[in-house]
């Protein structure tokens, strides 16, 4: 047993791939997990529609359907008339490379997905 925790309003999301693991078809598995108050409001796992060719671009993917749908979680806890005091959305992200080309000014990436 755990001593109750306070969490903040904040709506965090935390994305996820592996690169092409499916030795069949070489596709990458996706996955990303909602929460707002510190618990777990929806999710999702499933394998990417596009063949990818490195770790980044896998984790691209999967960090742009993580991203649309919080927009969508985010639009409709608006809606419903939950307010919060960071109305950021916190995307969490494991590849530093993938980090490394969110956050830069200048897109590095030479690709078509």
């Amino acid at each position: 047993m755990r001593p109750w925790t306070t969490y903040s309003d904040t709506f965090d999301v935390y994305s996820d791939a592996s690169f092409a693991n499916n030795t069949i078809d070489q596709k990458s598995l996706q996955a990303y997990v909602m929460k707002l108050f510190g618990g777990t409001i929806g999710w999702r796992a499933n394998k990417q529609d596009t063949v990818t060719t490195s770790t980044t671009k896998a984790e691209l993917l999967a960090l742009a359907q993580a991203a649309k749908e919080s927009m969508f979680i985010s639009r409709l806890i608006t809606e419903l008339g939950v307010t919060l005091d960071n109305r950021s959305i916190i995307i969490q992200c494991d590849n530093a490379q993938t980090i490394r080309l969110i956050n830069s000014d200048v897109a590095l990436l030479q690709t078509k997905l």
